[in-house]
């Protein structure tokens, strides 16, 4: 019969990698999903203390690159998940990052039309416009350096020809239309100083597809394995990461270089704080704490893991969260599924610029921080009034007890010298 079943690419040296796949694949089981799990490295990325409790785990197997390829040690990083396909002993597989959360049982995209038709199942990232600055900067030149975008456009045509194949998604198609896209300008402005200016290219998506999450049939894929693992081999990966971020977008085009069909999810993903409720809520306020660090403007300096990247259903039901960072604490489904309600409420939003470079993290997570503040220093003011309210009314009470008391003995007293008055005075006059 058909073998089917997830591969994950784990590495400690992602500080909490195997702590985050044991919350996965506990999420999974939860959710009703019993397949089995191959875990890969690439050479020595585990302890072996990590692989004898990997191994331990039910239905879990721990396999390496090493045993396929005399150069594993090269596939570290983003291209092992293009070395993983080739080499899995799965049929149909579901390849899921380890920081990667489900809300739902990932199986029932086996069962899809779209799996059915086309043997794939793709999730859209987040289509955000390219953003540039005057100057590019060191940390992104993928975002924000002009002269990257035009020589992506020239590497598309010749990576897939000068006339765009039909299968290329829409979002992309502008690659291969002539002349610039028409751009607006703005500038980033805090406290009335210019920042920086910043383009947007208008209709024109950085990022197509997320690969958090990918199921493929290899049995009828052949073609766009091979050019999966080509693109992120050592002889080409370096030409591929210079144009698009690390593995994400080779798994489409794989598939357009091998003439195959593939199946993209209708709705794209969406940046948010999805975590805010849980850090509320399930005791991790300190960890959150410690995550946003308010400025005197209001911003915040760092707090971006706050956010994630959330797949959703048509209808707004959460598929699954990928997390911007390990020691960010998954979600449990009702809080994925209500993060949309929650944000409409204010309690969380999409992802948005702010005015401090390099940060993009909603000016709602510190607005709310300080709004627990303020609700916090409120309490302890009512605490401390209604202590002090209580000590009045008790000290009011003792004087006027007191004074009740003393009031009463001296009119006892008076009653017992009028007696000692009256037992004195002669029987006869």
């Amino acid at each position: 019969g058909v073998r089917r079943g997830i591969a994950v690419p784990l590495s400690e040296h992602q500080p909490l990698a195997t702590h985050a796949f044991a919350e996965q694949l506990a999420a999974l089981r939860r959710l009703g999903c019993q397949l089995p799990v191959e875990v890969w490295e690439a050479g020595d990325e585990l302890s072996a203390g990590s692989r004898e409790m990997l191994s331990r785990l039910d239905g879990v197997r721990v396999r390496n690159l090493d045993d396929y390829l005399p150069n594993a040690r090269n596939w570290r990083g983003f291209q092992i998940k293009g070395a993983i396909p080739r080499f899995t002993t799965f049929d149909e597989l579901l390849l899921a990052d380890a920081d990667i959360v489900f809300a739902s049982n990932p199986e029932r995209f086996f069962e899809t039309p779209e799996f059915r038709e086309s043997g794939t199942y793709f999730f859209r990232d987040e289509q955000s416009n390219w953003r540039f600055f005057g100057k590019p900067k060191k940390e992104c030149r993928t975002c924000h350096d002009v002269k990257y975008y035009r020589q992506r456009k020239g590497w598309l045509r010749v990576l897939l020809g000068v006339k765009m194949p039909v299968s290329v998604p829409p979002e992309w198609a502008y690659h291969w239309e002539e002349g610039e896209v028409v751009n607006v300008t703005m500038a980033v402005v805090d406290s009335g100083v210019v920042l920086r200016e910043m383009s947007y290219f208008v209709n024109a998506t950085m990022e197509v597809m997320d690969s958090g999450v990918v199921l493929l049939d290899r049995r009828r894929h052949s073609g766009l394995v091979r050019e999966l693992f080509r693109l992120n081999d050592d002889s080409h990966r370096n030409e591929t990461y210079k144009h698009v971020y690390g593995d994400k977008e080779t798994f489409w085009l794989a598939a357009v270089l091998a003439r195959e069909p593939f199946a993209l999810h209708a709705v794209e993903a969406a940046h948010e704080c999805c975590s805010l409720l849980a850090y509320a809520t399930i005791a991790h306020s300190a960890m959150w704490r410690s995550r946003v660090i308010l400025t005197e403007s209001g911003g915040a300096e760092r707090g971006t893991a706050l956010q994630g990247l959330v797949q959703r259903f048509p209808n707004g039901r959460a598929i699954y969260y990928h997390r911007k960072a390990l020691d960010v604490p998954p979600l449990s489904p009702f809080v994925l599924d209500r993060n949309a309600e929650l944000c409409s409420g204010g309690w969380a939003v999409s992802e948005s610029t702010s005015p401090l470079a390099g940060v993009a993290l909603n000016g709602c997570v510190a607005l709310l921080a300080k709004w627990w503040q303020v609700a916090a220093a409120l309490l302890v003011l009512l605490a401390v009034l209604l202590c002090v309210g209580c000590c009045w009314t008790r000290c009011a009470g003792g004087a006027r007890g007191r004074s009740d008391r003393r009031s009463h003995g001296r009119s006892c007293l008076g009653v017992y010298e009028a007696r000692e008055a009256e037992e004195s005075l002669p029987l006869t006059s």
